[in-house]
């Protein structure tokens, strides 16, 4: 759940299988219930989401000027076999000591098969009023982060704004397996178990025709060595950790 930045009791609920929905939740104290239409989702994108009990929908954001602007963001995994426009580099690769070839399959899943994605709509508000909308087009959509997965669990994806700097915070697991066997954690030149910032305001002009931003080009590294990043909590303008 993330609270609408209009700053009304209205409400974003996300499901794993990758709908979001706008409803209003009831005053505290007042008895209402909160309803929910699941047969009207603000956006659907379904199938485009990985459908596994590690995976899925993993976050969504609201730009700080959503009100203006209409733009938010979804974290989801996507599987490349089934989705043509699911692809990104792999992890595993040679800049991290890593040989996907070495890689065991996982369940008949190969490595890198399985992708993290980090992907920016806007709301179908009128032209002054988007905070108005009730519903997005997932066909209008524009990546601005993937890559391949080495393994299919622990790969975090928790997205949120910075309080105070306005940045993207997207928070990476390990990767997956038991021990983080390649070290990706702790490793610097590997985007996995880290917290990362991205500037989606000022995305660099040679990239505008691009709608996938390979591995290393824009985000930077903030904290390293996470395991899962399911929550980050913000409380008074900071991060806190748990």
């Amino acid at each position: 759940m993330v609270a609408h930045p209009d700053g009304s009791n209205r409400a974003f609920f996300s499901s794993q299988a990758g709908k979001i929905w706008l409803a209003s939740v009831p005053e505290q104290g007042s008895g209402g219930t909160l309803e929910l239409d699941e047969s009207d989702p603000f956006v659907d994108i379904t199938d485009l989401v990985l459908s596994d009990p590690r995976a899925g929908m993993m976050g969504m954001a609201f730009h700080p000027n959503f009100a203006h602007n209409g733009r938010f963001f979804a974290s989801y995994n996507c599987d490349k076999v089934q989705s043509p426009v699911c692809s990104g580099r792999c992890s595993c690769n040679s800049d991290v000591n890593c040989d996907p070839s070495k890689i065991d399959p996982s369940s008949g899943v190969q490595p890198c098969q399985y992708h993290a994605v980090v992907a920016e709509f806007t709301a179908n508000g009128t032209a002054s009023d988007p905070s108005s909308a009730t519903s997005a087009k997932p066909s209008e959509m524009r990546r601005i982060f993937t890559m391949g997965l080495p393994f299919t669990s622990d790969h975090g994806g928790q997205i949120l704004f910075g309080p105070a700097d306005g940045y993207l915070y997207l928070m990476m697991g390990d990767g997956g397996s038991k021990g983080d066997p390649y070290n990706f954690a702790q490793n610097k030149k590997s985007l996995l178990g880290k917290i990362m910032r991205l500037d989606i305001d000022n995305i660099p002009s040679e990239y505008s025709w691009v709608r996938t931003i390979s591995l290393f080009e824009v985000p930077d590294f903030c904290l390293s060595s996470f395991y899962q990043n399911f929550l980050l909590p913000i409380e008074y303008g900071i991060f806190h950790f748990y």
